[in-house]
């Protein structure tokens, strides 16, 4: 996935926390499922130094501009198609903002479990089914944000949304259904959190929510606090069978 340059990216409270999760691990080995151009794969290799960054996208455009960039790459559909690596091979893996575009996120976590190393971790980032706005959008009868209802007319019925905006979401995720689900494929929660969108770069100005940013930053954050209500949820995983000490992270 494409988040737009370095600087815009580390405004994002989530982009914040998996490199700082990145950065507590030390991998030798990081792989960004859904790299497209590189941006956290750059940011990566500028914390840690060291380790070796691999990317892998259905794009093959992103994919060159990736390795221009000095990210190993590979051009792959991860909702059909296994990783082109062998098992046990990373450290950590990065899907942010990926699981929720896909057909099949069980072939795609199937993967992630297959090329993790022992003790390794994988870290998965998505928007929250049942964020605090989508709880008050369905309270009032809106359609919640992050759904589809049409592929030609995905934002259909949201609140302050154009009709005419395509919605990309095809699977959609709350703190509990996700987390029992990467159980369901093999791996223990080791953290959790919450993260808030900062809506740094509206589109322009009469961007629909630009009004609306400085209250929605502030109960954002409040909320994040409690990841079921956060804007995007960010669970942080390990094998089941390669837990030695860790402790699942508490409800």
């Amino acid at each position: 996935m494409y988040f737009g340059s370095s600087p815009e990216i580390l405004s994002e409270n989530r982009i914040r926390k998996v490199i700082s999760i990145a950065k507590e691990r030390r991998p030798g080995k990081v792989l960004d499922v859904g790299c497209g151009a590189g941006d956290i794969g750059v940011l990566a290799k500028a914390v840690l130094i060291t380790c070796d960054v691999y990317g892998v996208d259905i794009s093959g455009d992103a994919v060159a501009k990736a390795r221009s960039r000095g990210i190993i790459s590979f051009l792959c559909n991860v909702d059909e198609q296994p990783l082109p690596f062998q098992d046990s091979f990373f450290d950590l893996v990065i899907c942010g903002e990926i699981i929720e575009h896909l057909f099949d996120p069980d072939h795609l976590l199937d993967e992630v479990h297959r090329v993790l190393k022992p003790n390794g971790a994988a870290v998965f980032t998505t928007p929250n089914l049942a964020a605090w706005y989508n709880r008050i959008a369905l309270l009032i009868g809106y359609q919640p944000f992050h759904t589809s209802p049409s592929p030609r007319f995905g934002c259909v019925g949201m609140p302050l949304a154009s009709p005419e905006a395509h919605g990309q979401h095809i699977r959609v995720f709350t703190f509990r259904a996700l987390k029992e689900l990467l159980r369901l494929h093999g791996f223990v929660v080791l953290e959790q959190y919450g993260a808030y969108r900062s809506l740094t770069d509206p589109k322009g100005s009469h961007h629909p929510y630009r009004s609306l940013r400085l209250p929605y930053m502030v109960v954002g954050r409040v909320l994040c606090r409690r990841p079921s209500l956060a804007d995007h949820l960010i669970f942080v995983v390990a094998k089941t069978s390669d837990l030695g000490s860790h402790r699942d992270a508490n409800s």
